[in-house]
Protein backbone atom coordinates (compact mmCIF):
# COMPACT_ATOMS: atom_id res chain seq x y z
CA UNK A 1 0.00 0.00 0.00
CA UNK A 2 1.39 3.58 -1.11
CA UNK A 3 1.23 6.81 0.65
CA UNK A 4 0.87 9.56 -1.24
CA UNK A 5 1.44 13.34 0.27
CA UNK A 6 -1.15 15.86 -1.46
CA UNK A 7 0.44 19.74 -0.15
CA UNK A 8 -2.52 21.90 -0.46
CA UNK A 9 -5.88 19.84 0.19
CA UNK A 10 -5.53 19.15 3.92
CA UNK A 11 -7.66 16.22 3.76
CA UNK A 12 -6.99 12.61 3.69
CA UNK A 13 -8.56 11.02 0.74
CA UNK A 14 -9.66 7.07 1.11
CA UNK A 15 -10.91 5.39 -1.85
CA UNK A 16 -12.63 2.33 -1.86
CA UNK A 17 -11.83 0.54 -5.78
CA UNK A 18 -14.39 1.39 -8.32
CA UNK A 19 -13.45 2.15 -11.92
CA UNK A 20 -16.90 2.59 -13.18
CA UNK A 21 -18.86 5.86 -13.65
CA UNK A 22 -22.00 5.42 -11.48
CA UNK A 23 -24.26 7.89 -10.23
CA UNK A 24 -24.44 6.80 -6.32
CA UNK A 25 -24.27 10.29 -4.36
CA UNK A 26 -26.15 9.56 -1.20
CA UNK A 27 -25.74 11.82 1.98
CA UNK A 28 -27.28 9.83 4.89
CA UNK A 29 -28.24 6.35 5.81
CA UNK A 30 -31.43 4.73 4.49
CA UNK A 31 -33.90 3.84 6.73
CA UNK A 32 -36.10 1.86 4.80
CA UNK A 33 -39.85 2.91 3.78
CA UNK A 34 -42.35 4.64 5.01
CA UNK A 35 -45.31 1.85 6.04
CA UNK A 36 -47.85 1.75 3.22
CA UNK A 37 -51.16 3.81 3.43
CA UNK A 38 -54.07 4.52 1.24
CA UNK A 39 -53.88 7.93 -0.13
CA UNK A 40 -55.84 10.08 -2.36
CA UNK A 41 -54.75 10.58 -5.74
CA UNK A 42 -55.29 13.53 -7.84
CA UNK A 43 -55.08 12.22 -11.25
CA UNK A 44 -54.27 14.00 -14.60
CA UNK A 45 -57.13 16.00 -16.09
CA UNK A 46 -56.53 13.73 -18.85
CA UNK A 47 -56.48 10.21 -18.61
CA UNK A 48 -53.02 8.54 -19.97
CA UNK A 49 -51.27 12.15 -19.79
CA UNK A 50 -50.08 11.96 -16.55
CA UNK A 51 -48.79 15.70 -15.03
CA UNK A 52 -44.82 16.19 -15.26
CA UNK A 53 -44.96 19.87 -14.64
CA UNK A 54 -46.13 21.04 -11.15
CA UNK A 55 -46.70 24.35 -9.64
CA UNK A 56 -43.87 26.65 -8.87
CA UNK A 57 -42.25 24.72 -12.50
CA UNK A 58 -41.03 21.99 -11.58
CA UNK A 59 -40.42 19.14 -14.17
CA UNK A 60 -39.95 15.52 -14.03
CA UNK A 61 -38.52 14.27 -17.54
CA UNK A 62 -37.26 10.77 -16.88
CA UNK A 63 -35.33 8.35 -15.19
CA UNK A 64 -31.41 7.69 -15.15
CA UNK A 65 -32.10 3.88 -15.32
CA UNK A 66 -34.23 1.44 -16.83
CA UNK A 67 -34.90 -0.82 -14.23
CA UNK A 68 -33.55 -0.03 -10.48
CA UNK A 69 -32.93 -2.94 -7.63
CA UNK A 70 -34.47 -2.28 -4.49
CA UNK A 71 -31.98 -1.14 -1.77
CA UNK A 72 -30.16 0.87 -4.55
CA UNK A 73 -30.08 4.79 -5.86
CA UNK A 74 -32.99 6.02 -7.83
CA UNK A 75 -32.16 8.92 -10.23
CA UNK A 76 -34.66 11.17 -10.86
CA UNK A 77 -34.14 13.71 -14.20
CA UNK A 78 -35.89 16.91 -14.63
CA UNK A 79 -36.05 20.92 -14.04
CA UNK A 80 -36.27 23.55 -10.79
CA UNK A 81 -36.03 20.42 -8.65
CA UNK A 82 -34.06 23.29 -5.93
CA UNK A 83 -37.61 24.88 -5.70
CA UNK A 84 -38.73 22.01 -3.71
CA UNK A 85 -39.74 22.47 -0.19
CA UNK A 86 -38.70 20.16 2.50
CA UNK A 87 -42.31 19.40 3.39
CA UNK A 88 -42.35 18.16 -0.48
CA UNK A 89 -42.22 14.03 -1.03
CA UNK A 90 -41.95 11.78 -3.67
CA UNK A 91 -42.74 7.83 -3.43
CA UNK A 92 -44.11 5.30 -5.37
CA UNK A 93 -47.83 3.90 -5.75
CA UNK A 94 -49.01 0.91 -6.96
CA UNK A 95 -52.84 -0.93 -6.11
CA UNK A 96 -53.12 2.30 -3.69
CA UNK A 97 -49.95 1.64 -1.39
CA UNK A 98 -47.65 4.59 -1.06
CA UNK A 99 -44.02 3.53 0.04
CA UNK A 100 -42.16 6.49 0.51
CA UNK A 101 -38.73 7.92 -1.45
CA UNK A 102 -36.14 9.13 1.10
CA UNK A 103 -34.59 12.01 -1.10
CA UNK A 104 -30.84 12.05 -0.43
CA UNK A 105 -29.36 14.54 -2.83
CA UNK A 106 -30.91 16.76 -5.13
CA UNK A 107 -29.82 19.70 -7.66
CA UNK A 108 -31.83 21.71 -10.13
CA UNK A 109 -32.14 18.67 -12.79
CA UNK A 110 -31.28 15.83 -9.97
CA UNK A 111 -32.94 14.05 -7.59
CA UNK A 112 -31.20 11.13 -5.92
CA UNK A 113 -33.33 8.92 -3.92
CA UNK A 114 -33.03 5.59 -2.15
CA UNK A 115 -35.65 2.63 -3.50
CA UNK A 116 -35.99 0.70 0.10
CA UNK A 117 -35.82 -3.10 0.38
CA UNK A 118 -38.69 -3.94 2.40
CA UNK A 119 -42.27 -4.45 0.60
CA UNK A 120 -40.71 -3.44 -2.77
CA UNK A 121 -41.50 -6.26 -5.48
CA UNK A 122 -38.95 -7.18 -7.96
CA UNK A 123 -39.64 -6.64 -11.66
CA UNK A 124 -42.85 -4.00 -10.72
CA UNK A 125 -43.93 -1.37 -12.44
CA UNK A 126 -44.67 1.32 -9.69
CA UNK A 127 -46.03 4.74 -10.69
CA UNK A 128 -43.76 8.26 -9.46
CA UNK A 129 -45.38 10.07 -7.50
CA UNK A 130 -45.22 13.65 -5.84
CA UNK A 131 -46.95 15.08 -2.81
CA UNK A 132 -46.60 17.37 0.30
CA UNK A 133 -46.73 15.82 3.17
CA UNK A 134 -49.91 16.61 6.03
CA UNK A 135 -52.58 14.52 8.15
CA UNK A 136 -53.40 12.62 4.88
CA UNK A 137 -51.63 11.78 1.63
CA UNK A 138 -52.73 13.77 -1.51
CA UNK A 139 -50.44 13.23 -4.33
CA UNK A 140 -49.81 14.16 -8.14
CA UNK A 141 -48.82 11.65 -10.90
CA UNK A 142 -45.16 12.80 -12.01
CA UNK A 143 -45.77 11.02 -15.32
CA UNK A 144 -43.23 8.65 -14.71
CA UNK A 145 -43.10 4.95 -13.82
CA UNK A 146 -40.27 3.16 -11.93
CA UNK A 147 -40.29 -0.24 -12.37
CA UNK A 148 -37.76 -2.74 -10.74
CA UNK A 149 -35.59 -4.87 -12.49
CA UNK A 150 -35.96 -8.45 -12.16
CA UNK A 151 -34.40 -10.45 -9.16
CA UNK A 152 -31.61 -11.99 -10.66
CA UNK A 153 -30.66 -9.06 -13.16
CA UNK A 154 -27.29 -8.23 -12.85
CA UNK A 155 -27.20 -4.83 -14.73
CA UNK A 156 -28.70 -2.57 -12.01
CA UNK A 157 -26.42 -0.48 -9.75
CA UNK A 158 -26.27 -3.24 -7.07
CA UNK A 159 -24.24 -4.78 -9.44
CA UNK A 160 -21.37 -8.18 -8.14
CA UNK A 161 -18.03 -5.96 -9.41
CA UNK A 162 -15.53 -5.26 -7.68
CA UNK A 163 -15.48 -0.93 -7.16
CA UNK A 164 -13.55 1.74 -6.12
CA UNK A 165 -14.57 4.13 -3.05
CA UNK A 166 -12.62 7.22 -1.63
CA UNK A 167 -13.18 8.81 1.29
CA UNK A 168 -11.89 12.65 2.19
CA UNK A 169 -11.25 13.24 5.49
CA UNK A 170 -9.90 15.75 7.72
CA UNK A 171 -6.21 14.20 9.16
CA UNK A 172 -8.25 13.29 12.53
CA UNK A 173 -10.44 10.87 11.31
CA UNK A 174 -7.61 8.76 9.17
CA UNK A 175 -7.16 6.12 11.89
CA UNK A 176 -10.75 5.90 13.02
CA UNK A 177 -11.54 5.18 9.05
CA UNK A 178 -8.89 2.54 8.90
CA UNK A 179 -9.83 0.91 11.58
CA UNK A 180 -13.68 0.81 10.03
CA UNK A 181 -12.49 -0.62 6.69
CA UNK A 182 -10.63 -2.96 8.59
CA UNK A 183 -13.85 -4.47 10.94
CA UNK A 184 -15.56 -4.05 7.54
CA UNK A 185 -12.91 -6.59 5.78
CA UNK A 186 -12.32 -3.81 3.03
CA UNK A 187 -8.53 -2.96 1.99
CA UNK A 188 -7.24 -0.03 1.68
CA UNK A 189 -5.75 0.91 -1.97
CA UNK A 190 -4.02 3.81 -1.23
CA UNK A 191 -3.91 6.68 0.82
CA UNK A 192 -3.43 10.19 -0.03
CA UNK A 193 -1.76 13.13 2.08
CA UNK A 194 -3.37 16.43 0.68
CA UNK A 195 -1.37 19.12 3.17
CA UNK A 196 -2.20 21.70 1.38
CA UNK A 197 -6.12 21.23 1.92
CA UNK A 198 -5.31 19.44 5.57
CA UNK A 199 -7.41 16.36 4.37
CA UNK A 200 -6.51 12.63 4.02
CA UNK A 201 -7.90 11.19 0.90
CA UNK A 202 -8.43 6.95 1.41
CA UNK A 203 -9.31 4.73 -1.68
CA UNK A 204 -10.38 1.22 -0.97
CA UNK A 205 -12.54 -1.39 -2.98
CA UNK A 206 -15.85 -2.97 -2.47
CA UNK A 207 -18.48 -5.68 -4.29
CA UNK A 208 -21.36 -3.53 -2.79
CA UNK A 209 -20.02 -0.33 -3.16
CA UNK A 210 -23.23 1.61 -3.13
CA UNK A 211 -23.95 -0.11 0.22
CA UNK A 212 -21.06 0.64 1.66
CA UNK A 213 -20.84 4.11 0.89
CA UNK A 214 -24.28 4.55 2.80
CA UNK A 215 -23.62 2.99 5.44
CA UNK A 216 -19.79 4.99 5.64
CA UNK A 217 -21.50 8.19 5.72
CA UNK A 218 -23.63 7.34 9.17
CA UNK A 219 -20.50 6.44 10.79
CA UNK A 220 -18.75 9.83 9.46
CA UNK A 221 -20.99 12.10 8.81
CA UNK A 222 -18.51 14.75 8.64
CA UNK A 223 -16.24 12.57 5.66
CA UNK A 224 -17.45 12.83 1.72
CA UNK A 225 -17.67 9.85 0.85
CA UNK A 226 -18.06 8.23 -3.11
CA UNK A 227 -17.33 6.26 -6.22
CA UNK A 228 -14.23 7.33 -7.81
CA UNK A 229 -15.83 8.38 -11.13
CA UNK A 230 -13.79 10.13 -14.31
CA UNK A 231 -14.39 13.19 -15.34
CA UNK A 232 -14.32 13.72 -19.25
CA UNK A 233 -12.06 16.54 -20.92
CA UNK A 234 -15.13 18.81 -22.35
CA UNK A 235 -13.88 19.11 -26.01
CA UNK A 236 -15.40 17.28 -29.34
CA UNK A 237 -9.95 25.00 -35.04
CA UNK A 238 -9.64 29.50 -37.23
CA UNK A 239 -8.12 33.39 -35.67
CA UNK A 240 -11.74 35.24 -34.88
CA UNK A 241 -10.51 34.43 -31.11
CA UNK A 242 -8.29 37.97 -30.15
CA UNK A 243 -10.24 39.85 -31.90
CA UNK A 244 -13.61 38.57 -30.24
CA UNK A 245 -12.48 39.29 -26.73
CA UNK A 246 -10.86 42.48 -28.24
CA UNK A 247 -7.00 41.04 -27.91
CA UNK A 248 -6.10 43.08 -30.84
CA UNK A 249 -1.78 44.88 -31.50
CA UNK A 250 -4.08 48.20 -30.85
CA UNK A 251 -5.48 47.35 -27.33
CA UNK A 252 -2.65 46.81 -25.48
CA UNK A 253 -2.90 43.39 -24.45
CA UNK A 254 -0.29 41.34 -26.10
CA UNK A 255 2.58 40.61 -24.63
CA UNK A 256 1.65 41.29 -21.34
CA UNK A 257 3.91 40.08 -18.32
CA UNK A 258 1.53 38.90 -15.73
CA UNK A 259 4.02 37.90 -13.02
CA UNK A 260 2.51 35.21 -11.40
CA UNK A 261 2.05 31.12 -12.75
CA UNK A 262 -0.85 29.51 -14.35
CA UNK A 263 -2.35 26.28 -13.43
CA UNK A 264 -4.08 23.64 -16.10
CA UNK A 265 -5.38 20.30 -14.58
CA UNK A 266 -5.72 18.49 -17.74
CA UNK A 267 -3.77 15.92 -20.02
CA UNK A 268 0.19 16.66 -20.76
CA UNK A 269 1.67 19.53 -22.61
CA UNK A 270 3.92 18.29 -25.36
CA UNK A 271 6.54 20.58 -24.98
CA UNK A 272 8.66 19.35 -28.04
CA UNK A 273 6.13 21.32 -30.47
CA UNK A 274 6.91 24.46 -31.59
CA UNK A 275 4.21 26.44 -30.12
CA UNK A 276 5.76 26.32 -26.79
CA UNK A 277 9.56 27.66 -28.12
CA UNK A 278 11.61 29.65 -24.92
CA UNK A 279 8.22 29.36 -22.63
CA UNK A 280 7.82 28.13 -19.10
CA UNK A 281 6.66 24.81 -18.11
CA UNK A 282 6.93 23.02 -15.20
CA UNK A 283 4.49 19.19 -15.35
CA UNK A 284 3.71 16.23 -12.63
CA UNK A 285 2.48 13.03 -13.53
CA UNK A 286 -0.41 11.91 -11.47
CA UNK A 287 -1.58 9.09 -14.01
CA UNK A 288 1.66 6.56 -12.89
CA UNK A 289 1.81 4.44 -16.07
CA UNK A 290 -1.51 4.86 -17.42
CA UNK A 291 -1.61 6.08 -20.67
CA UNK A 292 -1.60 10.23 -20.74
CA UNK A 293 -3.39 12.04 -23.73
CA UNK A 294 -1.44 14.90 -25.12
CA UNK A 295 -3.68 16.39 -27.15
CA UNK A 296 -6.08 18.15 -24.94
CA UNK A 297 -3.78 20.55 -22.58
CA UNK A 298 -1.50 21.19 -25.52
CA UNK A 299 -4.51 22.47 -27.35
CA UNK A 300 -5.39 24.54 -24.36
CA UNK A 301 -1.65 25.72 -23.35
CA UNK A 302 -1.03 27.20 -26.91
CA UNK A 303 -4.00 29.07 -26.78
CA UNK A 304 -2.63 30.70 -23.45
CA UNK A 305 1.22 30.77 -24.24
CA UNK A 306 1.75 29.85 -28.00
CA UNK A 307 4.73 31.36 -29.34
CA UNK A 308 5.11 31.11 -33.01
CA UNK A 309 2.84 32.94 -34.98
CA UNK A 310 4.28 31.64 -37.98
CA UNK A 311 2.45 28.70 -37.90
CA UNK A 312 -0.55 30.65 -36.76
CA UNK A 313 0.09 29.81 -32.57
CA UNK A 314 -0.23 33.76 -30.62
CA UNK A 315 -0.83 32.69 -27.20
CA UNK A 316 -2.87 35.81 -24.86
CA UNK A 317 -0.63 35.68 -22.62
CA UNK A 318 2.99 34.32 -23.93
CA UNK A 319 5.98 33.94 -21.27
CA UNK A 320 2.99 32.90 -18.25
CA UNK A 321 4.44 29.92 -16.20
CA UNK A 322 2.13 26.73 -16.72
CA UNK A 323 2.11 24.65 -13.69
CA UNK A 324 0.42 21.58 -15.61
CA UNK A 325 -0.87 18.61 -13.30
CA UNK A 326 -1.11 15.72 -16.04
CA UNK A 327 -4.53 14.08 -14.57
CA UNK A 328 -5.87 13.03 -17.96
CA UNK A 329 -5.34 9.76 -19.28
CA UNK A 330 -6.74 7.87 -22.95
CA UNK A 331 -8.93 4.97 -21.80
CA UNK A 332 -8.52 1.29 -23.75
CA UNK A 333 -11.69 2.70 -25.80
CA UNK A 334 -9.73 5.94 -26.95
CA UNK A 335 -12.12 8.14 -23.88
CA UNK A 336 -10.40 10.62 -22.65
CA UNK A 337 -11.08 10.52 -18.71
CA UNK A 338 -9.75 11.60 -15.39
CA UNK A 339 -10.11 9.73 -12.17
CA UNK A 340 -11.43 12.00 -8.91
CA UNK A 341 -8.33 10.57 -7.13
CA UNK A 342 -6.07 12.29 -9.94
CA UNK A 343 -7.91 15.43 -10.28
CA UNK A 344 -7.43 15.81 -6.24
CA UNK A 345 -3.83 14.76 -6.45
CA UNK A 346 -2.76 17.44 -9.05
CA UNK A 347 -5.22 20.21 -7.60
CA UNK A 348 -3.53 19.69 -4.08
CA UNK A 349 -0.21 19.24 -5.95
CA UNK A 350 -1.15 23.15 -7.91
CA UNK A 351 -1.67 24.61 -4.56
CA UNK A 352 1.29 23.55 -3.01
CA UNK A 353 3.09 25.43 -5.63
CA UNK A 354 1.51 28.63 -4.73
CA UNK A 355 -0.62 28.35 -8.07
CA UNK A 356 -3.73 30.11 -7.69
CA UNK A 357 -5.48 30.74 -11.19
CA UNK A 358 -6.60 27.46 -12.51
CA UNK A 359 -7.87 26.24 -15.41
CA UNK A 360 -9.85 23.00 -15.53
CA UNK A 361 -11.29 21.99 -18.88
CA UNK A 362 -12.95 18.52 -17.33
CA UNK A 363 -16.10 17.63 -16.63
CA UNK A 364 -18.66 15.22 -15.31
CA UNK A 365 -22.71 15.09 -15.13
CA UNK A 366 -22.02 13.38 -11.20
CA UNK A 367 -22.09 15.33 -8.60
CA UNK A 368 -19.17 13.37 -6.87
CA UNK A 369 -19.30 14.08 -2.71
CA UNK A 370 -15.18 13.84 -2.60
CA UNK A 371 -14.64 15.34 -6.13
CA UNK A 372 -17.11 18.96 -5.22
CA UNK A 373 -15.30 18.74 -1.45
CA UNK A 374 -11.56 19.44 -3.10
CA UNK A 375 -12.74 22.11 -5.00
CA UNK A 376 -14.31 23.60 -2.58
CA UNK A 377 -11.96 23.11 -0.23
CA UNK A 378 -9.46 24.66 -2.61
CA UNK A 379 -11.82 27.66 -3.26
CA UNK A 380 -11.85 28.34 0.38
CA UNK A 381 -8.03 28.69 0.51
CA UNK A 382 -8.00 31.43 -2.11
CA UNK A 383 -8.03 29.28 -5.67
CA UNK A 384 -9.69 30.91 -8.58
CA UNK A 385 -10.94 28.25 -10.90
CA UNK A 386 -12.12 28.88 -14.49
CA UNK A 387 -13.79 25.57 -15.69
CA UNK A 388 -15.45 24.44 -18.68
CA UNK A 389 -19.95 24.22 -18.89
CA UNK A 390 -19.43 20.91 -20.55
CA UNK A 391 -20.17 19.52 -24.42
CA UNK A 392 -23.53 17.24 -23.64
CA UNK A 393 -25.83 19.38 -25.24
CA UNK A 394 -28.40 22.41 -23.98
CA UNK A 395 -31.16 19.50 -22.30
CA UNK A 396 -27.85 18.00 -20.23
CA UNK A 397 -27.85 18.37 -16.24
CA UNK A 398 -25.45 20.96 -14.40
CA UNK A 399 -21.63 19.73 -14.93
CA UNK A 400 -18.94 19.42 -12.11
CA UNK A 401 -16.44 21.23 -11.31
CA UNK A 402 -18.83 23.75 -12.96
CA UNK A 403 -21.97 24.17 -11.46
CA UNK A 404 -19.63 24.33 -7.71
CA UNK A 405 -20.80 28.03 -6.00
CA UNK A 406 -17.03 29.58 -6.46
CA UNK A 407 -16.22 28.46 -9.95
CA UNK A 408 -16.26 30.54 -12.65
CA UNK A 409 -18.38 28.69 -15.55
CA UNK A 410 -17.42 29.23 -19.33
CA UNK A 411 -19.30 28.44 -22.39
CA UNK A 412 -18.74 28.48 -26.01
CA UNK A 413 -19.14 30.79 -29.13
CA UNK A 414 -18.41 30.73 -32.48
CA UNK A 415 -17.21 33.59 -35.01
CA UNK A 416 -20.78 34.73 -35.52
CA UNK A 417 -21.48 34.85 -31.53
CA UNK A 418 -23.61 31.94 -31.72
CA UNK A 419 -23.30 29.76 -28.83
CA UNK A 420 -21.79 26.24 -29.40
CA UNK A 421 -24.45 23.87 -30.12
CA UNK A 422 -23.31 20.85 -27.75
CA UNK A 423 -22.51 23.16 -25.05
CA UNK A 424 -24.25 22.65 -21.69
CA UNK A 425 -27.04 25.34 -20.53
CA UNK A 426 -28.25 26.55 -16.92
CA UNK A 427 -28.25 28.94 -14.45
CA UNK A 428 -24.71 27.76 -13.66
CA UNK A 429 -23.22 29.79 -16.52
CA UNK A 430 -21.10 32.42 -15.99
CA UNK A 431 -19.35 34.02 -18.98
CA UNK A 432 -18.95 32.91 -22.94
CA UNK A 433 -15.52 32.96 -24.71
CA UNK A 434 -14.55 32.19 -28.18
CA UNK A 435 -14.67 28.08 -28.29
CA UNK A 436 -15.74 26.74 -31.54
CA UNK A 437 -12.91 26.58 -34.37
CA UNK A 438 -10.59 27.61 -32.64
CA UNK A 439 -6.70 27.44 -34.13
CA UNK A 440 -4.76 25.21 -31.71
CA UNK A 441 -1.05 23.00 -31.53
CA UNK A 442 -1.50 19.55 -31.79
CA UNK A 443 1.23 17.05 -30.36
CA UNK A 444 4.06 15.83 -32.68
CA UNK A 445 4.52 19.66 -34.05
CA UNK A 446 1.29 19.72 -35.63
CA UNK A 447 -2.12 21.83 -35.78
CA UNK A 448 -5.78 21.71 -36.11
CA UNK A 449 -8.86 23.57 -35.59
CA UNK A 450 -10.88 22.49 -32.36
CA UNK A 451 -13.95 23.14 -30.46
CA UNK A 452 -15.61 22.56 -27.26
CA UNK A 453 -16.07 24.06 -24.41
CA UNK A 454 -12.71 23.27 -23.27
CA UNK A 455 -11.23 25.76 -25.64
CA UNK A 456 -13.46 28.88 -23.92
CA UNK A 457 -12.62 28.26 -20.98
CA UNK A 458 -8.77 29.24 -21.27
CA UNK A 459 -9.78 32.67 -23.29
CA UNK A 460 -11.63 33.39 -20.44
CA UNK A 461 -8.94 32.69 -17.68
CA UNK A 462 -7.17 34.46 -20.14
CA UNK A 463 -9.31 37.56 -19.33
CA UNK A 464 -8.94 37.58 -15.32
CA UNK A 465 -5.21 37.54 -15.51
CA UNK A 466 -4.76 41.02 -17.02
CA UNK A 467 -7.56 41.82 -14.25
CA UNK A 468 -5.17 39.97 -11.32
CA UNK A 469 -1.31 40.82 -13.09
CA UNK A 470 -2.60 44.55 -11.34
CA UNK A 471 -3.02 42.94 -7.59
CA UNK A 472 -2.80 39.12 -8.00
CA UNK A 473 -4.00 38.93 -4.17
CA UNK A 474 -7.64 40.41 -5.12
CA UNK A 475 -10.86 38.56 -3.87
CA UNK A 476 -12.94 35.72 -6.52
CA UNK A 477 -15.53 38.04 -5.29
CA UNK A 478 -13.46 41.53 -6.36
CA UNK A 479 -12.46 39.50 -9.41
CA UNK A 480 -16.00 39.01 -10.14
CA UNK A 481 -17.51 42.34 -9.88
CA UNK A 482 -14.41 43.60 -11.75
CA UNK A 483 -15.16 40.85 -15.12
CA UNK A 484 -18.79 42.30 -15.05
CA UNK A 485 -17.73 45.61 -16.42
CA UNK A 486 -16.25 44.19 -19.37
CA UNK A 487 -18.96 42.16 -20.52
CA UNK A 488 -21.15 42.09 -23.96
CA UNK A 489 -24.45 40.70 -23.32
CA UNK A 490 -25.72 38.26 -25.61
CA UNK A 491 -29.02 36.66 -26.33
CA UNK A 492 -31.65 37.73 -24.30
CA UNK A 493 -31.08 40.86 -22.13
CA UNK A 494 -29.40 40.12 -18.89
CA UNK A 495 -27.94 37.29 -16.95
CA UNK A 496 -29.49 33.95 -19.19
CA UNK A 497 -28.71 30.31 -18.85
CA UNK A 498 -27.56 30.15 -22.81
CA UNK A 499 -24.37 32.90 -22.66
CA UNK A 500 -24.56 33.80 -18.46
CA UNK A 501 -23.50 37.18 -18.10
CA UNK A 502 -22.04 37.42 -21.77
CA UNK A 503 -19.43 37.81 -23.97
CA UNK A 504 -15.92 38.95 -21.79
CA UNK A 505 -13.77 41.66 -23.67
CA UNK A 506 -10.08 42.73 -22.21
CA UNK A 507 -9.66 45.95 -20.44
CA UNK A 508 -6.00 46.78 -20.91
Amino acid sequence: MLRYSMTLLGFLLISVGWVQTLSAQTSVDPTGMVPGTTPSVDRSPNPGMPETREPGGIVFSGLRASCVRPGTILTIQGKNFDTMSHNNRLGLNNAGKLIELEILNKNKTRISSYLPKNNVEFNTSYDLVFYQKSNEYTFKQTGLSVRTCPANDITSNDRSVVQDVIILVEEAQENPVRSELQRRGLPIVDVYSLNALQSVLIHTRASNAVTVIQELRVVFPDAEIDLNNDLTASAKPRLYAHKTLGWTSDSGCQNTQLGFPIGLLDGAIDQNHSAFADQSIVSRNFLGDQKIDLNHATSIASILIGNNQEQGYQGLIPGTNIYNAVVLRVSSSGDQLASTVAVLQGLDWLLSQQVRLINVSLSTATANRVLNKGFILSIEKGAIVFSSAGNQGPEAPESYPAALDGVFTVTAIDSRQKIYRDANQGDFIDFAAPGVDIWAATPDNKGAYVSGTSFATPHALAVASLILKNNSKISRQVLSRALSFSLTDLGVPGNDPVFGAGLLKVTC
